[in-house]
């Protein structure tokens, strides 16, 4: 049995930075002086080591109190969070993708400049819909600027794929931006853009993707070139809806690992080389493990692709 481990696995830059700020502000100030509403990361062991150095979880903004300090999640939350957290006196620690803060103040000041945006990316998507808020917010500033009273605006829409370009956006829109949400995938904004270039007479394309997730993204295909079953570790990946068609068209399986307990039931009594990757927000400490159980279970060799 082969083992092939991804070159580029374990959590991005954006998580490690936010763990680390959120644990040097615990070491500092004592266990509940950060807190935070719902998850900062989008995965339960990290969840779970931060709230074993003293981070506290709350369900709502109403049970922070004035001058608390707030981790914020590092996909942006909620597109209002950050203003709630603010008018409760709150104090935001700065724990947002660095990524995804410059992809939204770019958002900003393309509506400024009165260009809708075009954001790749789902309702689903938490960052995606950062993104269009912030845009959204350029176009209210822009218009409310003006001395003459302006009629309907398009400030800009999720899109998912292609076809809704020309579905969803009005007529006599001429000119758009096109923006890819940092954790998005490079092929589906690639199929806007030309989309949006075949229909609008100017358009202004941002490839914004992390290059963490693109680097990824790369490096698990290559995992997948060496092997006939791909296992992915964490709750989240990199586009992983993207990943599996992917993957299911070059004729490879892909596990997705839940937990580490999951481990020693996964079957993998047909597989001859089985690939690891990560997704963004997984722990090294449970890559190392996972990697170390399947060792022990299935014997053989361990290579990086």
């Amino acid at each position: 049995m082969e083992l092939v481990l991804s070159r580029v696995a374990g959590p991005c830059y954006g998580v490690r930075r936010a763990v680390r700020m959120i644990e040097q502000h615990l070491a500092r100030h004592g266990a509940g002086s950060v807190v935070s509403v719902g998850s900062v990361v989008d995965d339960p062991a990290v969840m779970q080591e931060l709230t074993g150095h003293g981070l506290v979880m709350v369900e709502g903004v109403e049970q922070i109190d004035s001058g608390q300090v707030v981790a914020l999640p590092i996909c942006g939350g909620t597109p209002d969070l950050e203003r709630l957290v603010e008018e409760r006196g709150g104090v935001p620690l700065a724990t947002v993708c660095p990524r995804l803060v410059r992809t939204k103040d770019l958002a900003y000041r393309l509506a400024i400049d009165g260009y809708p945006v075009l954001v790749v990316g789902g309702a689903d998507a938490p960052d995606a819909m950062a993104i269009l808020d912030r845009a959204e917010a350029g176009w209210r500033e822009q218009i409310a600027s003006l001395s003459q009273p302006y009629g309907r605006v398009f400030a800009g829409l999720l899109v998912e794929d292609g076809s809704v370009v020309k579905a969803e956006v009005p007529e006599d829109v001429a000119h758009v931006a096109v923006l890819l949400r940092p954790t998005g995938d490079f092929e589906t904004y690639g199929g806007v853009v030309l989309a949006a270039l075949d229909r609008f007479e100017e358009v202004r394309a941002y490839p914004s993707i992390c290059q963490s997730v693109r680097n990824r993204q790369t490096e698990a295909l290559r995992v997948a070139d060496r092997c006939d079953t791909v296992l992915v570790v964490g709750k989240t990946a990199m586009n992983l809806d993207g990943f599996l068609h992917r993957m299911k068209e070059a004729g490879v399986r892909v596990v997705q690992l839940g937990s580490l307990d999951d481990v020693d039931d996964l079957d993998l009594s047909d597989v001859r080389a089985l690939g690891v990757v990560s997704g963004c927000s997984t722990l090294q400490s449970t890559l190392v493990v996972t990697v170390e159980r399947l060792r022990k279970r299935l014997g053989g060799t361990l290579t990086t692709a």
